[in-house]
């Protein structure tokens, strides 16, 4: 049984000291740093699945809304740059799309430029919801990361975005500067 909590630990913390005290030479800097985010990211994510509730989205559905949105007039994509941008298989964007498609939030037409694709796009409603949504979301978002000052959040931005990167620029390879292992 562990030990009870020290002031100003975190559950991360209660595993790296468990695994000091049980395998003293086992490295766990690596551990503490993946086991804070994957922890981080999930409160994160449940959050704001809970915010975008509120709106009848899912945070899928509201990234792909959010991409045509942010696309400018006449706010469409096509399936490939959606895909893309939303990290999601062809098979689940062409299911995301008829979600969305059906709620009358984005239609599927021909694409001007190329007569054998489609490009998806928003509709007035899908642009009205995402409208009221992304408010919501940024209010929510910052909220979220309230615990930390500006210069923080500058630093963490920073920091986090070295790591992304990294996994970005390796062209689908899983490690950073990498190959699958």
């Amino acid at each position: 049984m562990s030990p009870p909590p020290m002031p100003g630990e975190d559950h991360v913390d209660r595993i790296v000291r468990d695994w000091a005290d049980e395998y003293p030479s086992l490295d766990t800097e690596a551990m503490a740093v993946i086991g804070r985010i994957l922890r981080i990211a999930r409160y994160l994510e449940r959050d704001v699945e809970l915010e975008l509730a509120r709106f009848g989205l899912s945070i899928s559905e509201f990234n792909a809304l959010s991409a045509l949105r942010r696309r400018g007039e006449p706010h469409a994509l096509s399936p490939t740059e959606l895909s893309r941008g939303l990290m999601l298989s062809s098979g689940g964007l062409s299911k995301l799309v008829e979600r969305l498609e059906a709620r009358g939030l984005v239609v599927r037409t021909p694409d001007a430029t190329d007569g054998r694709g489609v490009v998806v796009a928003l509709t007035a409603a899908g642009h009205e919801l995402q409208e009221a949504a992304i408010e919501a979301h940024v209010a929510n978002e910052t909220e979220l990361l309230g615990p930390l000052d500006s210069d923080v959040r500058e630093d963490l931005t920073r920091i986090l975005r070295t790591l992304l990167i990294a996994f970005e620029g390796n062209a689908g390879r899983m490690r950073p500067g990498g190959v699958r292992s």
